[in-house]
């Protein structure tokens, strides 16, 4: 079976990271995740990627030279790649969409959801992030609420976490 166009873009990326250079495990959310792994299909135009590692500094420029918004990599596939937190940052009705997806495909459990928003909440709390979770966590609230049909889970945000 040939590749489809999001897997020809990332063998694309994969093809041209400098051979000198370490390899970049990464993972990809959002709708391209899901492309990728069911039979979901909606209109995109970025390829959201989340690294297993912090993908920041040199290697996330370098990744978005290479494949990001007005390259090379993004005329030829018409989709470009962009370095993202998570899908309850932005929260727009294409988040939502991809959230119940995932929620609707069975890929994602409530447990396993809360999980990952505590263990990011627990870093965002360190550094410059910290004044956006009090919005994260309502956003995640509102999944549960909407789309999970659970109670929301109360966080313990620390004090200079701003709404």
């Amino acid at each position: 079976m040939p590749p489809t166009p999001i897997e020809r873009f990332l063998l694309d990326i994969d093809a041209k990271w400098p051979a000198s250079e370490f390899t970049i495990p990464f993972w990809v959310i959002g709708s391209t995740a899901l492309m990728l792994q069911t039979a979901y299909l909606r209109g995109t135009k970025d390829s959201d990627v989340l690294g297993v590692a912090p993908i920041t500094g040199q290697v996330a420029d370098s990744l978005l030279l290479l494949a990001g918004k007005g390259t090379p990599l993004h005329r030829q596939h018409q989709v470009y790649l962009d370095v993202v937190i998570s899908k309850l940052k932005r929260f727009h009705d294409n988040d939502k969409a991809d959230i119940k997806a995932m929620i609707e495909l069975d890929l994602v459990g409530h447990s396993h959801l809360v999980d990952r928003f505590l263990a990011a909440a627990d870093v965002f709390s360190m550094d410059a992030r910290a004044h956006h979770l009090t919005r994260y966590a309502k956003n995640l609230n509102w999944v549960e609420r909407e789309y999970l049909g659970v109670p929301e889970t109360e966080y313990q945000l620390p004090p200079w976490a701003d709404a």
